[in-house]
């Protein structure tokens, strides 16, 4: 299996072509991520003037605080959760600007690979392999239908 990892960090072309259908998977949907970002910054803006508007009407004193503290805190709430959501938008754009490996990162991963293969035994093997193995279904079905991934690390990322 180790040799099989090797082999296949040894094709370059293999690995461009890897490369570039991940690159054009997320590039199809980073429009979608910024549509999705434009419509939370919206939310955020009326949710703002809205938390606004209550605290006009509470220092005009035409609002007691008792009815409006419990609506400020739920708009809060509301904006803390969509600058969550927007962040999280955009982590994904982040993470689907991919970059190609280079040359030096594949001859890392080669060179890890054989070392495994030269220096490891069976439970090294499977320590080594762990993170990428793919499961479905349940647990006795994962076990007959496990599948290897292989995943190219850039920028320190391996995901």
């Amino acid at each position: 299996m180790l040799q099989a990892l090797v082999d296949t960090y040894s094709d370059s072309e293999l690995i461009d072509e890897a490369v570039r259908e991940a690159r054009d998977r997320s590039e199809a949907d980073r429009p979608q991520h910024a549509q999705q970002v434009e419509v939370v910054e919206g939310e955020i803006r009326k949710t703002e003037e809205a938390s606004e508007r209550y605290f006009c009407a509470f220092e005009a004193g035409s609002m007691p605080e008792a009815q409006c503290a419990p609506r400020l805190r739920a708009l809060s709430e509301k904006i803390a959760e969509l600058r969550c959501r927007k962040a999280d938008l955009q982590q994904a754009m982040d993470r689907e600007q991919l970059t190609q490996p280079t040359a030096d990162d594949l001859a890392s991963i080669h060179d890890k690979v054989q070392e495994a293969i030269e220096t490891g035994s069976a439970q090294s093997e499977r320590d080594f392999f762990r993170p990428w193995w793919r499961r479905s279904g349940s647990r006795a079905a994962a076990r007959s239908t496990r599948s290897l991934g292989f995943r190219v690390a850039v920028d320190g990322a391996s995901d």
